[in-house]
């Protein structure tokens, strides 16, 4: 995992605990791990549990297929599906 990574996992979970509501730009993500997809669960826990809201822009749709290629569990799925609000504009 890079240093950049690990900003925005420091930087969007420290957000995310304050309730704030998070917009990510997915343009040039072209790959996800685990660790990947537990930030996913992690942020869209974490700010919807404290009345906040994730915002995934994904013009692509290159995340939405991710996630279906991954093929996590279906309540991870369903829970990132219905609480995260995806953007295509």
């Amino acid at each position: 995992m890079g240093g950049e990574t690990e900003l925005l996992e420091y930087v969007a979970l420290s957000y995310a605990r304050q309730g704030c509501s998070l917009v990510l730009d997915l343009a040039e993500v072209v790959a996800m791990d685990a660790r990947g997809l537990g930030l996913m669960l992690d942020l869209t826990t974490q700010t919807w549990g404290r009345g906040g809201h994730l915002r995934l822009i994904d013009k692509t749709g290159r995340m939405r297929e991710l996630l279906r290629l991954m093929n996590p569990s279906r309540l991870i799925m369903e829970m990132i599906m219905t609480r995260v609000a995806f953007q295509t504009e």
